[in-house]
């Protein structure tokens, strides 16, 4: 079970009385529990009072059932990830990189080494730029060039979920959300469909409803000048709305979360990002701090 917030409420001393009611008196008595039980929610909306659950209010799709509870991320530079535990961690691993400028669509694929152990489980990414320059005219030609890109990927063996990092921009929210449907109409089944999420996306920016992913893991680093906010939000205990929001976080190890957000993250999946090539005591030293 998840931690929970819990107020107890103390209203007397203990009395154990035997009485028998008429039906008139049993009317009455259940009129004055109702009553009763009216009065606490009012004393607790105006005093501000909070009962917290900290589990998800939602729950992992069957696609994403197996994956471990924590993800690595081994992004573009040679990686030996040979020293994880695969019944705990699993990796998604950076394919390719897709940059969108103009009506052109170019790809740059993964060009380093990756050692991981049998056994482990794998999530293939793909990330979406868009560079420095002319601006992406975000075409119908483009929309199918990238979406078979990202279903090129999920064929590769042994991947049975792929993941899409994508910080849209508002200008490029449309055609991402086209590309988020016609992908998921085309993937096998079998194949789990996750993404990166920006924090504003879980909060007032909610263009991903009724997007049909597995989970949208919500990025808790690189989050610019709103993170103290975002942060607060959490350990308030409000989670991140839309439901598929509040399954996966994203962490960096160059930027440490204090104890209380990492209970609260306890029963989520984590994907952590390291700057630096990953070791066993980079992963030791995140983990002990999670813990």
């Amino acid at each position: 079970m998840g931690a929970f917030t819990t107020l107890k409420l103390k209203l007397g001393s203990s009395m154990t009385t035997s009485v028998e009611l008429t039906d008139h008196g049993r009317r009455r008595m259940i009129s004055i529990a109702a009553l009763s039980a009216l009065a606490l929610v009012v004393i607790f909306i105006n005093f501000g009072i909070k009962i917290i659950d900290k589990r998800p209010s939602a729950t992992f799709s069957a696609r994403l059932a197996g994956f471990p509870m924590i993800m690595l991320w081994a992004w573009e530079r040679p990686e030996k990830i040979d020293f994880i535990d695969t019944r705990r961690v699993g990796v998604a691993f950076l394919m390719k990189t897709i940059y969108l400028h103009d009506n052109q669509v170019v790809i740059r694929h993964r060009l380093n080494p990756l050692q991981y152990p049998p056994g482990t489980a794998l999530m293939a990414v793909a990330r979406i730029e868009v560079p420095p320059g002319k601006a992406p005219v975000y075409s119908p030609d483009q929309e199918s060039k990238v979406v078979a890109e990202l279903l090129a990927i999920s064929r590769l063996q042994g991947i049975t979920a792929i993941q899409i990092d994508f910080d849209a921009r508002v200008s490029a929210r449309n055609f991402y959300r086209r590309v988020l449907l016609a992908l998921r109409r085309q993937l096998p089944d079998s194949i789990a469909l996750s993404i990166t999420a920006l924090a504003s996306w879980g909060t007032y920016d909610r263009w991903l409803s009724n997007v049909k992913i597995d989970e949208a893991a919500t990025m808790l680093f690189r989050m610019g000048p709103d993170r103290e906010l975002f942060l607060q939000r959490l350990r308030s205990g409000q989670d991140f709305s839309p439901s598929m929001c509040r399954l996966s976080y994203g962490i960096s190890t160059d930027e440490p979360l204090d104890k209380s957000l990492y209970q609260f993250l306890s029963r989520r999946r984590i994907y952590i990002f390291h700057p630096k090539p990953w070791t066993q005591g980079a992963l030791t030293q995140v983990l002990e701090e999670m813990q």
